[in-house]
């Protein structure tokens, strides 16, 4: 990797600590840096005087701290964001000697964790290759682990010990273990100090710069029925404007901001959203948030974000469809979505973004086409550049839409056909990928075997991509996802781990779907989900 500048980099005398934890990010170094998640468990592990944790990304052998080889630290742990960085995760293992399948690891070598929302969503694919799986949030978990780890004479020698933890799953134990979070977010841990890079090119520049990312608000109770987050990470918790103020005075103090990320699952959702813009801004600070809910704009936060230099507007309407809104429970008209782009217009804001899915249940070609419709009616006000992302639906499981089946590529090719709107007037389109969609959903659904199949040919080939190893597999994927799909009630995930969803619920979900019918947010409205244990 190419070197890079950073400030607040933790460095200890790392021959000097009884714990060495190596915090692996299985992607390229923008990437990561760009991810709140990192820069929590690394300050949090960092907090214990007698624990160094060091970072390492998909382009460095050695940690970045202190040049140690991954197979010279006691725990190797990795934050897992996307599914198809699990290849990433094996690559990262391999290079440094350190066996792939767990059941061939010796006692000398580091155990090997894992947590993310891929692994909150399901840890089964992984469990012949991770020793223990965070399932919840790490400002629960991190400390009563680190608390055990440290009370051990030898970790891997007694791994089974940490079976007792509730929110760590360890296949080798077989234990049933349930998701633990926290409950009120102004009482945790947060990390005021973060690592920034100030000096980088084009392949090390994280995503969001140097900026001190502020996570508003965790969770989402709006129950979009596709939404992964919305599901394992309730109930939505919002932090306090005065904690959030607290935090950014600190962040100041602590080292020169000159910028702020609003991060949460849907941070406009927080009820003090604007109050929070108009705090940012008084403080002479720049900020921007990466997704906005539509039907929470208004003028005053319109101009509030683009006062503080945002340059792009995100909105994610899902459909072009009123109807296929409504059946995923984001039931946004038309209507509000053209008035919020003339405010856009009105602000001067350079660019929009629209994200749309293909795959709905019971979505038609005129659906689709619905999509040029709203884009041209857009540009009737809206003189930026408007972009649209275009992705198939991914159906996850513990959310309604895990009894949907993946959309076959045949018709995902003639639908996207079939989105041809002003193209080259201020139009850019990208389309996601069938294929990749496909594997996510493999991943997100499946059980070990598949990726026991592959992490064989990825040993014995040194294949390096996805691609090729479907290939040398010789599986038809959309078969096999399907096939999931079909079997998801035996599905041994759910008897295992308890995400606090229930499984009546979700099903309930499920019926009011195919009818479109409405669900009223949480906590506005209680929908008895089984997470509150009401």
């Amino acid at each position: 990797m190419k070197i890079v500048k950073e400030d607040n980099v933790i460095k200890k005398n790392i021959g000097k600590v009884d714990l060495k934890i190596a915090l692996c990010y299985p992607n390229q170094y923008r990437i990561g840096m760009s991810c709140l998640a990192l820069h929590y468990i690394y300050n949090l592990f960092n907090s214990y005087e007698n624990v160094a944790c060091e970072r390492f990304f998909l382009e460095n052998n050695f940690s970045l701290e202190s040049q140690l080889s991954l197979s010279k630290f006691d725990i190797v742990a990795f934050t897992l964001q996307f599914e198809l960085d699990y290849i990433n995760m094996f690559k990262i293992l391999s290079s440094s000697k350190i066996p792939i399948d767990r059941k061939k690891r010796g006692i000398n070598h580091p155990i090997i964790i894992a947590g993310g929302p891929c692994i909150i969503e399901n840890p089964l694919p992984l469990s012949n290759f991770v020793d223990i799986f965070f399932i919840g949030e790490a400002e629960v978990l991190a400390p009563k682990f680190i608390e055990k780890a440290l009370s051990l004479k030898n970790i891997r020698h007694d791994l089974l010990d940490f079976s007792s933890i509730t929110g760590l799953y360890l296949p080798e134990a077989k234990n049933k273990t349930k998701r633990v979070w926290v409950e009120n977010i102004d009482d945790a841990f947060y990390p005021t100090i973060q690592v920034l890079t100030r000096m980088y090119d084009k392949s090390t520049k994280p995503i969001f710069s140097n900026s001190f990312l502020l996570e508003v608000s965790r969770g989402c109770g709006r129950g979009c029925r596709f939404c992964l987050s919305g599901y394992v990470y309730r109930p939505p918790r919002y932090r306090s404007i005065r904690k959030i103020e607290r935090i950014i005075d600190e962040a100041i103090e602590n080292h020169k901001i000159s910028k702020i990320t609003l991060v949460g699952t849907s941070a406009s959702d927080h009820p003090k959203f604007k109050e929070i813009c108009e705090l940012v801004l008084s403080k002479n600070l720049l900020f921007s948030t990466p997704s906005l809910r539509v039907d929470v704009l208004d003028e005053s936060i319109i101009s509030s974000l683009f006062k503080g230099g945002q340059k792009t507007a995100t909105i994610a309407p899902e459909s072009g469809s009123e109807f296929l809104r409504a059946l995923i429970n984001k039931p946004i008209p038309d209507s509000l979505i053209l008035n919020v782009t003339r405010m856009f217009q009105r602000n001067n804001v350079p660019s929009l973004k629209m994200y749309f899915m293909i795959g709905l249940p019971n979505e038609s070609i005129k659906d689709i086409e619905t999509i040029n419709i709203i884009s041209s009616k857009i540009l009737e006000s809206f003189k930026g550049l408007l972009k649209l992302s275009i992705n198939p639906l991914i159906p996850k499981p513990y959310t309604p839409m895990q009894w949907i089946p993946y959309i076959a590529r045949k018709e995902y090719t003639e639908k996207v056909q079939s989105i041809k709107p002003l193209k080259g007037k201020g139009i850019d389109i990208s389309i996601g990928s069938w294929f990749m969609g496909c594997l996510e959903h493999i991943l997100s659904l499946g059980t070990p075997e598949f990726l026991n199949m592959l992490a064989d040919l990825l040993i014995v080939n040194d294949l390096t991509n996805w691609r090729s190893l479907i290939r040398r597999l010789k599986l038809n994927i959309y078969d096999y996802s399907r096939m999931l799909t079909a079997n998801v009630d035996e599905n041994p995930l759910f008897n295992i781990i308890d995400n606090g969803v229930s499984i009546s619920f979700l099903k309930a979900e499920y019926d009011k779907m195919m009818s479109a019918l409405f669900t009223q947010p949480c906590p506005n409205t209680c929908s008895f989900c089984g997470v509150c244990n009401q």
